[in-house]
This record gives structure tokens, sequence and C-alpha cells, in this order.
């Protein structure tokens, strides 16, 4: 068996990667599946596949371990694809809903000619995705089987998002260092009845992890292997939510307009305290009371939606910009680009979310005078 070098934290067991196992059977079974996986390396025939299959664990103990069963389950099913044995892999592809199996159940079943079960299980994928990528690849495969089957598909209306054009020169400090190109287009846009600040993803995440901290560090069952973790260890699960239901308090906290106080309170009393998406020497008191004056309750609600739907994805690639105007409590978010850059498609997929949900944002292109 693995040396895990466990050590005890109140009740558990926890190794280095601050995995937590609350039995001996939990911790076998981990082992058992990293003893597979160790196995897998080696297995280059399909009888060894399936000799591999037979050793799977049939019930996992804790969702931890199925979800690394769930990953064993994938990477066996892919390697008998690469052997064409196409009916093992659908059978091992079922047993898990864990990225990348019900893509690839799609794909052999339009490989084989079942294209009315793939293009059931594509409608399934497309109404409850596990993630954002998920969803990215089922929209990419959806125009194609729906060409095989005669069906049609609604065409997503095509708004573009504002862009404009500017020529600027290049700026240097009193040392004679080149600002990048962000500053110097904020420099640029802020003036003192619409300041313009340089947030990137620090901002709505700051907001969005101030919003969330009474779920994010509610004592869920095995969230926590020590009182000094900047998140809890389901923090980018699929579970995160469900096993969180009083996040529904904190939506309701928006709709009502009781977002601020909240925000603001939940700042004052943790200011300083560890936190996976609070950057506290970027996110001073003043920003925040600014930034809640001027984005409305349903624009946060809305980006927070986006957020809590795939955290580990989406938490990065907001623009670099924001501009208030507190005297019309609105503003806007700038995306820069400087001479040769490109949106990223990370970045490309909040501003298509901004644009669809009527949420202020453009990209600023630059060039050099």
């Amino acid at each position: 068996m693995q040396d895990l070098g466990l050590f005890r934290y109140e009740n558990y067991k926890i190794d280095k990667q601050h995995r937590i196992f609350k039995s001996r059977d939990e911790l076998e079974q981990y082992q058992q599946l990293v003893a597979l996986r160790d196995q897998l390396e080696q297995a280059n025939a399909i009888e060894d596949l399936v000799e591999l299959i037979k050793l799977l664990p049939q019930n996992s103990l804790t969702e931890a371990l199925e979800r690394r069963r769930g990953k064993l389950c994938n990477q066996i099913a892919y390697q008998l694809e690469r052997l064409d044995a196409h009916s093992l892999a659908l059978d091992l592809y079922m047993q898990t809903r864990l990225p990348p199996a019900r893509e690839r159940r799609i794909r052999l079943f339009e490989k084989s000619g079942e294209h009315a079960k793939a293009w059931a299980l594509l409608g399934e994928l497309i109404a409850q995705p596990y993630n954002e990528e998920e969803l990215q690849i089922a929209e990419r495969i959806a125009p194609r089987l729906a060409k095989k089957l005669g069906q049609s598909i609604p065409k997503k209306t095509k708004t573009a998002t504002l862009k404009q054009h500017l020529q600027l020169l290049q700026l240097a400090d009193v040392s004679g260092k080149p600002f990048n190109v962000e500053e110097i287009v904020r420099q640029y846009f802020d003036t003192p009845a619409a300041p313009c600040f340089y947030v990137e993803n620090l901002l709505i995440s700051g907001l969005f992890g101030l919003w969330l901290w009474p779920e994010m560090f509610r004592g869920i069952d095995g969230a926590f292997a020590n009182p000094f973790q900047a998140a809890p260890l389901d923090m980018y699960q699929e579970n995160f939510i469900s096993n969180r239901p009083d996040i529904a308090s904190l939506w309701r906290c928006l709709d009502e307009g009781l977002h601020k106080e909240h925000i603001l309170s939940v700042w004052k009393e943790k200011k300083g305290t560890t936190n996976h998406f609070v950057h506290w020497a970027f996110l001073e008191q003043e920003l925040i009371e600014l930034a809640l004056h001027c984005i409305p309750a349903q624009h946060l609600k809305i980006i927070f939606a986006r957020l809590l739907f795939d955290i580990k994805n989406n938490r990065s690639g907001l623009p670099d910009l924001i501009q208030f105007y507190p005297e019309t409590q609105t503003y806007r978010m700038i995306e820069v680009k400087g001479p040769g850059d490109r949106i990223q498609d990370n970045q490309q997929r909040w501003l298509d979310y901004f644009t669809a949900n009527n949420i202020p944002a453009e990209v600023c292109f630059v060039s050099w005078q």
C-alpha cells in the first residue's frame, strides 16, 4: 500500500495533499484506486484493461472517491476506444457523469450510426452541463449531429460586443519605465467624475468572495482539513452548491437590496482573513462602496451565477478595467488589447455573456502613435 504520510486533525485522517479519510475502509479504497491508476500506465492490450475493470470497486464510499473512480473509468474507457473496443468503452463511460464521459458516449453513438441516442444524450448534456467546457463542446457537436438527423436547432443571435480603437502615446513613469497598456488606457479614461480602475479579476472575484463567505466557509463535513484553508476542499466540485442549500438566502439578499450591507459587513468582520477570492491589499472599503453604488444588484446576481456555475474556469477572463459614473450610478467594464494581442477564449465567453445579459462591457484596441 502507498505510504500517504497520514496525520490527524480532529476526527479525520489526512494525507499530505489534504485528502480526508474518515475510516480505514475509505483509505483502503483510495489506495486501491491509486494502484489501479498506476497499473493502467502499463496496460497496453484489451485483456489488460478488462482485468483492471474487474478490479474497480463497484460502490464508492464517498463523493471524493467516486470522482476518482469516475476519472479512472474515463481513462480506461478512452484506452479501450483507441483499441476499437467501443462496446466496453461505452459500458465504462455510462458508469460516470464526470467529463468527458457523456461527450465520448455521444461521439461513439454517432460513430456507430446511433444518431437518435446521440441526439437524446446531447440534449441532456446541454440542458444540464457539468461545467463550461462540457457545454462548449456540446454546442460544437450539435450542428453536425442535427444535420445528420434532419433536425433544426435554434440559431444563436449574435450580438456584437462594443469595440473602440485608440491611438495613444506610450507613457512611462518618472524613472522611465514604460507603463503597461492597461495602465495607459486607464489614465486615458480616468477623470474625477468618472474614476477608472485597473481591476482585472480582483474586483468582481473579491465581491463574489465577500458575498459568498458565510456559505463558502460553512462547516460542511469533510470540507476543511485545517482551520487555515483559503477555500473548502469541495470548492471546485459539482456538489459545492448542493452541499450548501442556504446559498438561496444569499440570492435573496441580492433580490431584496440587502447585499451592500451584507458585503460591507463581511469585509469589516473578516478583513485580513484568508479567502481564495479576496485580495485584501487591493480590496479597499472605498472601492467596494463605489462598486456597490454603481453596479446594480441584478448585474451582480447575473455575474455571480456564472461564477458559481463553474468557479474553476470562470473566475478568470474578466475585463481589465472598470469605470464608474457615481452621479448616474452606472459603470462599464473594459477589456484592453494592445498591438498584436488577441481576445482569449475565456475572455470572449465573458464578453458574450455580458452582451447577452445587457451588462456594459467593451473591448478597447490600442495602437501606438
